[in-house]
């Protein structure tokens, strides 16, 4: 009987340390957990910072190319100003200068590649911003430069670099 007893009394004892070991790994897992959260937390801003750094860098890409395509042809129509104001109007805006400001720039920008013939060049150094969304990039390219009835042979280079080289691995991923 008295092993009886010590059975039951070890049996209750390893009972009672199961229980205590179970409610530390509860404490710990409960624990492990909220550190996670906050680790996720951590992690997701600076994914939601690039994120919007690269949406700002696409913008900006954006303005210069499009810029590009309606002063390649040597004309700017009413109907290219109409889409490119209310493209930029609708834009997220995530930079210290002005929109207006940095159109101004792009505007100088273009005109002066186009002077020197640098076109290729500049239109090569937009890439990584606008390989942010490249389908959205050609889409408003054909918008603009078909916008006023006609590509003329220079907006159509452009758009063969744009879609062939500039954006192609974009593109096809």
């Amino acid at each position: 009987m008295s092993q009886n007893i010590n059975n039951q009394h070890n049996t209750n004892e390893l009972d009672n340390n199961i229980s205590e070991e179970s409610s530390v790994a509860q404490r710990n897992l409960s624990k492990n957990l909220n550190q996670n959260s906050q680790v996720d937390e951590e992690i997701s801003l600076p994914i939601q910072q690039e994120s919007i750094i690269a949406k700002q860098a696409f913008n900006e890409d954006l303005i210069k190319l499009l810029v590009l395509l309606y002063q390649i042809d040597g004309k700017v129509t009413l109907t290219e100003q109409d889409y490119f104001e209310t493209l930029v109007q609708n834009m997220e805006w995530k930079n210290g200068v002005s929109i207006s400001a940095f159109i101004n720039d792009a505007i100088h920008q273009t005109r002066v590649a186009i002077d020197h013939e640098e076109a290729r060049e500049f239109l090569f150094s937009l890439a990584n911003g606008l390989n942010h969304d490249p389908a959205q990039a050609l889409e408003h390219a054909m918008n603009i430069s078909a916008i006023d009835g006609k590509r003329s042979e220079e907006e159509l280079e452009i758009l063969a670099l744009l879609s062939n080289r500039v954006l192609a691995r974009g593109l096809v991923a």
